[in-house]
């Protein structure tokens, strides 16, 4: 187990980096989340010591889009979180649903049980995504979280998605097999990881849909699907 020594200084080196393309991207968009609170999710969230450094970068590609999403979208949709994590992603989400003064329900999924306490790499471990989620997420927004296989097969349009679940080219196929049918033109899937090839093979082969890259480093890279 990590000590909290390990987590200030990988929470510390991360935190100096400086990634132009992120920057860009916001400044295109017209939105960005502020440093201090992501930062201070991340720290709890989005920071666990392991072989390679965190990076929380995603909660700012998150917030940008989905902003600027909800600026071009007027009915409220729910927005789903395939990867739940510590629930950093969909605390990120709730932010950007509240600050742009609109309604909306967040689905999480995990393949952890969201009220297990087993170890989950935090400075702040022992919690359930609930309590993990309490300091951080925006009180107006629901969050829903659930296991991945007993969620709710509900028809929902699904607006936005984030998809940072399974690594592998069938999961991956899965979980776009359960957003493409429930979203509309314009709608917004955005995909972690797809600097491995497995996700990026599923992405390149989805149909209908524009893409956009967005290659941060060479072992992390986003890309955003926009239904036509």
């Amino acid at each position: 187990m990590p000590t909290r020594e390990q987590y200030d200084a990988a929470f510390e080196r991360e935190r100096r980096n400086v990634y132009p393309v992120i920057n860009e991207f916001e400044a295109r968009l017209g939105f960005a989340v502020g440093r201090e609170r992501l930062e201070a999710a991340a720290r709890v969230l989005a920071c666990p010591v392991k072989k390679n450094p965190p990076n929380w970068m995603h909660g700012r590609v998150i917030y940008a889009l989905g902003r600027k999403y909800l600026t071009e979208n007027a009915s409220g949709t729910a927005w789903l979180d395939i990867g739940s994590a510590k629930s950093f992603s969909a605390c990120v989400m709730s932010w950007a649903i509240d600050d742009a003064g609109r309604d909306g329900i967040i689905q999480s999924i995990d393949i952890i049980d969201p009220n297990s306490r087993e170890p989950r790499n935090s400075v702040e471990d022992g919690k359930t995504i609930d309590e993990f989620a309490a300091p951080f997420r925006a009180a107006g927004v629901p969050i829903v979280f659930e296991i991945a296989g007993q969620h709710r097969a509900d028809s929902y349009r699904i607006g936005f998605a984030f998809i940072d679940g399974s690594h592998t080219y069938d999961g991956v196929k899965s979980d776009i097999s359960v957003v493409t049918p429930r979203q509309q033109s314009g709608d917004i899937i955005l995909f972690d990881d797809v600097n491995k090839e497995q996700v990026n093979l599923a992405v390149r082969e989805m149909a209908g849909y524009d893409i956009e890259y967005l290659r941060l480093l060479p072992q992390r890279a986003y890309a955003i699907a926009t239904k036509k």
